[in-house]
């Protein structure tokens, strides 16, 4: 059994499955899932058969249209996201039905991930990214950046189509987002500001406070001394207000 993992909010994963041995080129692939009633993806004669496809997935699968001949039946699925999650099978048929070959993937797709962004001290503003897909988001999410630390420091808030910049001593009048985070682009700016190593945590919240996905950003800031670390770690500690904490989901979810 193979694996596929990918974070989510990524464009696209790939299934794959790849075979050295020449098939008929009617061949039937079939690209089912084990606890779904109807297919994930059916190809045929150099064509998209899918009358009986899992509405879930309507406009988000693909194959090579000359898969059989390439002998790569690879499937690519857009938009992934953890009700994603499962056992894919694919198996390739001959005209009389014939079962010719069967491979298994199980499909990972993590809610939680983690990047480091590295900056030269002489920077004075940095994007820390985050994009996901946009049909997670809807008008009721809320968006929220945040500094950790002793204490967390709410940098930014977008909720109900609202955005909140934060008037903290520090970072007020520093941050920003995408005018319309609905697009999917949630990174925030940091702008004209004395940058120190930090991690922060992008959390998106559904209207019942459960936490749909979370990244952290570790900023790295290349040739800053120990003392200047010091003085602007504490220079944010003395100023930061002391927000409820919100707790940082497992990777596992």
């Amino acid at each position: 059994m193979e694996e596929a993992e990918v974070n989510e909010g990524e464009d696209f994963v790939h299934l794959p499955f790849k075979t050295l041995d020449d098939l008929p080129q009617n061949a039937k692939v079939v690209w089912s899932r084990t606890d779904k009633p109807n297919t994930v993806h059916e190809y045929q004669d150099g064509q998209n058969q899918l009358e009986t496809q899992d509405p879930d997935y309507q406009d988000r699968t693909a194959m090579n249209p000359d898969a059989v001949r390439i002998k790569d039946l690879t499937l690519t699925l857009n938009d992934p996201s953890p009700e994603d999650n499962g056992i894919y099978i694919c198996t390739v048929y001959n005209d009389d039905g014939k079962i010719l070959r069967r491979k298994t993937v199980t499909l990972t797709v993590r809610v939680y991930n983690i990047e480091k962004v590295s900056v030269n001290k002489e920077n004075r503003s940095v994007v820390l990214p985050f994009h996901v897909t946009r049909r997670l988001l809807s008008e009721d999410i809320t968006v929220e950046w945040r500094l950790t630390g002793l204490e967390d420091t709410v940098l930014y808030k977008y909720k109900g189509g609202c955005h909140s910049p934060t008037e903290d001593q520090v970072y007020g009048g520093h941050t920003e987002m995408n005018e319309d985070p609905l697009t999917g682009d949630l990174s925030l700016t940091i702008k004209d500001f004395s940058l120190a190593d930090g991690v922060y945590i992008c959390s998106i919240i559904d209207k019942n406070e459960d936490i749909l996905q979370q990244k952290v950003v570790v900023l790295i800031v290349r040739g800053i001394n120990s003392t200047e670390a010091d003085s602007l770690k504490q220079r944010r500690n003395q100023n930061s207000p002391s927000p409820e904490r919100i707790p940082l989901r497992s990777i596992l979810g």
